[in-house]
């Protein structure tokens, strides 16, 4: 502070003392209020969308997918997302007779690189997407996005990836049960780290025959991490 703002405060001081401690105490809470919202910032955020297709062939929709969802043998779904800034993402899928498969990333035989931020990913590629086989049963889906690298994680992926069919089940098992774990320890920043977006109007006009890559970002959700993120999908596929 120089000596010219020195004496104005000084003489404000003297002339009006409750103006200016009031004020200091406005700055003071100002303050306050932004190193307090700066460290409950999450650290990293990415957009995500699961969508699907179902109904009648001649009513074909497109629809958001929620945390449970019933879904038709010949249905579809696919996946869009694109990450703020750094951060790694984990998309396994359960099948109905228990069968892992790992969506992204696409495999772990060396080290997993994390997601480059602002980049948009499509899973499947292009204008394909997943369709609902004959074989009904009860389907997962786990979205899981980390600052870091889930090591345990990818560790049990390796072993699923290279063992014997015999020994596939039991390693199945315990990825599902580790990733029950990890949705336990994280169900209560998980809860409040998804906040709906629309990315250029409504979605209602949206139907199979004009669904576009683009359009499925107008079913995205931004979605905050601060540590690790999982959400679990359930499909009851019928």
């Amino acid at each position: 502070m120089t000596d010219k703002a020195r004496r104005m405060v000084y003489r404000l001081f003297h002339r009006y003392p409750q103006v200016v401690i009031l004020l200091f105490a406005f700055s003071t809470l100002n303050v306050s209020i932004l190193i307090a919202a700066s460290s409950s910032d999450p650290n990293a955020s990415f957009t995500w969308a699961f969508v699907g297709i179902t109904g009648a062939q001649d009513q074909r929709k497109v629809v958001a997918m929620k945390s449970e969802n019933v879904l038709l043998t010949g249905d579809k779904f696919k996946l869009m997302f694109e990450a703020c800034e750094q951060c790694y993402v984990y998309i396994i899928f359960k099948g109905s007779g228990g069968e892992i498969l790992l969506l992204h990333p696409k495999g772990l035989n060396s080290d997993y690189l994390p997601l480059e931020g602002n980049k948009t990913v499509f899973i499947p590629s292009k204008r394909d997407w997943f369709t609902l086989d004959q074989h009904t049963g009860t389907e997962i889906l786990y979205l899981l996005a980390s600052l870091t690298p889930l090591a345990d994680l990818e560790l049990l992926l390796r072993q699923y990836g290279s063992a014997s069919p015999k020994s596939k089940n039991d390693i199945a098992q315990s990825i599902v049960s580790l990733l029950g774990k990890k949705e336990i320890s994280t169900q209560t920043l998980t809860a409040t780290a998804e906040k709906p977006i629309l990315i250029g109007g409504t979605i209602r006009s949206i139907t199979e025959r004009n669904l576009s890559e683009e359009d499925i970002r107008k079913f995205a959700q931004e979605i905050a991490i601060e540590d690790v993120f999982i959400r679990t999908y359930s499909i009851d596929h019928r």
